[in-house]
């Protein structure tokens, strides 16, 4: 068997009382634990995003054209929809 220590420093939501360590539910004004989320369709504040679903995100973004005339035919590809901003 091999034994260790492990130092504890207080503070941004950990605390330690009686031997029993203690971590806050994070939130979006608190430092804390996550429960980890694998939907695009929740709306919690108080859980964490996967990277699974982050990049689902990325792989299925919007694709954006800014520029100063109208886009051309090999600008972007079947579907994608443009908007005029005067």
């Amino acid at each position: 068997s091999a034994y260790g220590h492990i130092k504890v420093t207080t503070g941004n939501g950990l605390s330690l009382s009686s031997g029993t360590l203690s971590l806050n539910a994070a939130s979006t004004s608190q430092v804390g634990t996550v429960q980890l989320n694998n939907t695009l369709t929740s709306t919690s504040t108080t859980q964490a995003l996967t990277a699974a679903q982050g990049k689902a995100l990325y792989d299925n973004k919007a694709q954006a054209y800014y520029g100063a005339s109208a886009p051309s035919s090999s600008t972007g590809k079947n579907g994608d929809i443009y908007f005029l901003i005067s």
